[in-house]
């Protein structure tokens, strides 16, 4: 199946270092001419300096890739989503300033850019597991079968409304202290960026989200097999279709009359949430 072969792994590893290492090489030349320009012009800014050590980090992850230095890949997965947050703050501290500025320019760019190598990452990294080998023989035991237990929309609800607190409460504090309009369009694009990067993310590396960790539940295939990058894409972007009733009304509705309590979302991935 897609992203479960050994062909695919290396393709994705591949192009996520490409895209990684170019990107750092174009930050690393930019920014090391540009900060000693502004320093003899007696001029600062902490944007730069943050490029400048991302496009480093980049270069250094785009190393670990070619190298194939698997034992490292979750760290850098970890690292290169907190640059995302950080740079999704500037994005929003820099549009304040001004809509057409050339930081906020460069915030978004950096963003979109930065997006790609971490789904590619993800999509090598998960694959990792189907390549291991199968063990082939059937295996009998005299242990009762245990059951699956699909849990329903009440805690699932709750778990989400975690995770939304957990990343709207730090973007609330900077609408606070910078009076900054929370209608803006560009509020609403770097939301749902980091919005549906953590929840891609989270359930693709873990299968749990902090809200679904805290409830001990977690996704998985409808098979049982762990949570595919592919399958996480999909559920995450079937949350557009469960909220065409607003507040999750329709996949409250599927997960009600579904048998395995599945919304539109898991209906499409081929995706479930069990007791964990």
């Amino acid at each position: 199946m897609i992203f479960e072969s050994a062909s695919v792994e290396k393709l994705a590893r591949f192009t996520s270092g490409i895209f990684l290492f170019f990107f750092g090489l174009l930050l690393g030349i930019l920014f090391t001419i540009a900060i000693p320009v502004q320093i003899i012009k007696n001029q600062f800014n902490l944007n730069y300096i943050f490029s400048l050590l991302s496009g480093y980090f980049y270069l250094y992850s785009a190393y670990q890739l070619f190298r194939n230095k698997r034992n490292n890949f979750k760290t850098i997965i970890a690292i290169l989503f907190l640059i995302l947050l950080i740079q999704s703050g500037m994005l929003l501290y820099n549009s304040i300033k001004a809509s057409n500025s050339p930081d906020l320019i460069m915030n978004l760019m950096n963003m979109a850019i930065l997006s790609l190598p971490l789904i590619f990452l993800l999509i090598s990294y998960k694959s990792k597991y189907s390549m291991a080998p199968v063990n082939t023989t059937p295996q009998y035991s005299n242990e009762p079968f245990a059951s699956v237990q699909y849990t329903n929309a009440v805690v699932r609800g709750i778990a989400n409304i975690i995770d939304q607190l957990v990343l709207v409460l730090p973007v609330l504090l900077i609408f606070y202290f910078l009076r900054f309009d929370i209608k803006d369009n560009i509020v609403l694009l770097t939301g749902g960026i980091i919005y549906f990067m953590f929840m891609i993310t989270t359930e693709a590396l873990y299968g749990q989200t902090l809200g679904k960790y805290i409830f001990h539940i977690k996704v998985t295939m409808d098979d049982g097999r762990p949570c595919t990058i592919k399958a996480s894409i999909i559920r995450n972007i079937g949350r557009i279709l469960d909220m065409i009733l607003g507040s999750y009304l329709l996949g409250i509705i599927f997960i009600l009359v579904t048998k395995k309590k599945q919304r539109i979302g898991d209906l499409l991935a081929h995706t479930v949430v069990v007791k964990a």
